[in-house]
């Protein structure tokens, strides 16, 4: 979790400089005290936002990437690229090129722990997600705004 988030305040720095952050928008204004829609977005954070996600982007695209352009560390970093920036590229319908760069470098951070030890487990990762998301939800649902 510290090195994710090494990856996303570095990131964060330099998006910072160059784009405006979008935040989310109002896209989950609609959590905010309110408790039927937290426990539906709650649903959706352990389904979609961290199972999936991470099966889809981490352990799908990576290996298949990898094994695509031939299996090398080369081919591996590659994947791990490419899976970085769709990650992020899926992200900015609604946080805007400001939030994709940093959720590109938390997919890498994510993605580069996968490669690391060893493709053996993607769970680990999977919680991880959905730790991080459930925080972001749950400070939404009880009103504590990002000051920055």
């Amino acid at each position: 979790m510290v090195f994710f988030i090494i990856c996303t305040q570095a990131m964060g720095l330099m998006a910072d400089r160059y784009f405006e952050d979008l935040s989310y928008g109002t896209r989950f204004d609609h959590v905010e005290r309110n408790l039927r829609a937290y426990v539906v977005i709650m649903l959706l954070v352990w389904t979609h936002g961290s199972f999936f996600e991470e099966l889809l982007f981490r352990a799908f695209a990576i290996t298949k990437g990898s094994e695509f352009l031939g299996g090398s560390w080369p081919a591996k970093v590659t994947a791990l690229l490419c899976a970085s920036v769709f990650f992020g590229y899926r992200h900015a319908y609604y946080q805007g090129i400001h939030g994709a760069l940093i959720t590109g470098a938390g997919g890498f951070a994510f993605g580069l722990l996968y490669l690391w030890f060893g493709r053996l487990n993607i769970l680990p990762l999977i919680f991880a997600h959905g730790i991080f998301n459930t925080l972001g939800q749950t400070f939404r649902f009880l009103g504590i705004q990002d000051t920055d």
